[in-house]
């Protein structure tokens, strides 16, 4: 079983302009030890999907729809006992409501079909039609934000059971739960260590702080536990570093004693955002190295956000690529890197630099992300993509199994799957692109790199 599964997250900010749907349907699972990781442009999507897990999402922004579901048993069984009154057992709601009355109602209350289950539902759809085609049951209620809008969930409900199968649905989750999980089981590497540390505070107190707070040992321990963190992530001379106060630490040496406090307290899913965006490479290998090696001994799990596809290439097991808010292309990162799918992972490929290319100038896509208040319609890369036909403008293309056509379901199954119109038989000339392995050719990971002639 998974440790997180990520089912149709959708995380929106209410302006003046409009509603910016920086998440729109995202979907994904990780697996205890596994890397995963999320690349993009910027403004793809790729750090508000971070932020929502951790639930750090602040007004006027909010988590409108989907789940976030944690799994780590030991974790589970815990919430339990400390939480009795906030949880809440499937079955019996199962056994004490009809999913197909509880539909009826949200219809009657003027939620769309196609909000309730399927986008391809008919706006007429009755509720039977809902339940059947839509195949929607109750554990879709709980999941969702209806259960809670139907009053058969409550909004702290934070651990859900369904037979043998218990999860936190991170969600629904505040208070004194929200604060064990973050730091002890859920941690974050946050992109800007300017604004990560506090600036009234050493290194060592805001290492010790985390330690303190979720570990059982004494003030000595704490402080040895905090030094040698700081000594793992390669601060010099540690012991004296200890009391120094961010301002005294080089930008490279902030953006490392921010990965300290995350790792302080062996968490279960490290959640890194652009981790060594400001490292040097040898610091940004050590750390990579760091991060593996963490995985390899203790099976924590890493979710990377990056820009860098050669880290992404050199680090993780699978990965997403994401635009304008949504998965765009999912698969194993070998696949991805040597099969490429979707056009702006192509793209994106192109735009790699390569040590010994004779290119004067770098492939670039052309145009630019689009408003998240207004995405264009049907595909919303179309704009930009050099493969674009008229129905690319009028069809928006569902995440696809490349090698069946079937609906991909990134939650439950590792096929390789994108969203463009080429797999279901919609484009009438097709992707014509060729991938070429650059032998020899190493990114700041050390790995492989493709190119690709349009």
């Amino acid at each position: 079983m998974a440790l997180l599964e990520v089912d149709d997250l959708r995380t929106q900010f209410y302006t003046e302009d409009g509603v910016v749907r920086a998440v729109d349907g995202l979907s994904y699972r990780i697996e205890r030890g596994e890397k995963f990781g999320i690349v993009g442009e910027s403004g793809a999507g790729k750090s508000v999907a971070s932020l929502s897990l951790m639930r750090l999402i602040d007004d006027p922004g909010r988590v409108a729809g989907g789940s976030i579901r944690f799994y780590e048993e030991s974790t589970v069984e815990r919430f339990e006992q400390q939480f009795p009154k906030r949880v809440v057992d499937v079955a019996d709601l199962r056994a004490e409501h009809d999913v197909t009355e509880l539909v009826d109602r949200l219809l009657e209350e003027g939620v769309a079909p196609s909000s309730i289950a399927d986008d391809r539902l008919d706006a007429d759809a009755d509720a039977k039609t809902v339940v059947r085609d839509g195949d929607v049951g109750m554990r879709d209620l709980v999941d969702s934000r209806y259960g809670v809008d139907l009053g058969i969930v409550d909004d702290d409900a934070v651990v859900v059971h369904d037979g043998s199968e218990r999860y936190i649905e991170i969600t629904r989750a505040d208070g004194e739960p929200l604060r064990q999980l973050r730091g002890n089981h859920i941690a974050m590497i946050f992109q800007d260590p300017q604004t990560a540390l506090n600036p009234v505070y050493t290194i060592g107190e805001q290492i010790s702080e985390a330690i303190r707070t979720h570990m059982d040992l004494d003030s000595a321990a704490v402080k040895d536990r905090a030094i040698d963190m700081l000594d793992q992530v390669g601060i010099p001379d540690p012991e004296s570093r200890y009391d120094n106060y961010p301002h005294e630490f080089s930008g490279g040496m902030q953006q490392r004693a921010v990965i300290a406090v995350a790792l302080s307290c062996d968490p279960d899913l490290i959640i890194a955002d652009e981790p060594t965006t400001a490292l040097d490479v040898t610091i940004e290998a050590q750390i990579l190295e760091l991060l593996d090696d963490l995985t390899t001994e203790t099976g924590t799990a890493i979710q990377m956000i990056t820009h860098d596809l050669g880290v992404v290439a050199g680090v993780c097991d699978r990965v997403a690529v994401m635009y304008a808010g949504k998965p765009v292309e999912i698969a194993p990162v070998e696949e991805l890197y040597y099969d490429p799918k979707h056009p702006y992972t192509v793209g994106l490929m192109g735009s790699i630099p390569r040590i010994g290319d004779g290119r004067e100038r770098l492939d670039t896509i052309p145009g630019t992300m689009p408003d998240l208040v207004q995405v264009p319609p049907g595909c919303s890369f179309h704009p930009r993509c050099p493969y674009a036909e008229e129905a690319c403008t009028r069809k928006e293309p569902e995440l696809t199994a490349v090698d069946s056509g079937d609906r991909a379901d990134p939650v439950e199954d590792d096929a390789h799957a994108a969203a463009c119109l080429e797999y279901t038989g919609d484009l009438q000339q097709g992707l014509d692109y060729e991938v070429h392995v650059g032998e020899g050719i190493e990114t700041g990971a050390g790995s492989e790199t493709t190119e690709e002639n349009q």
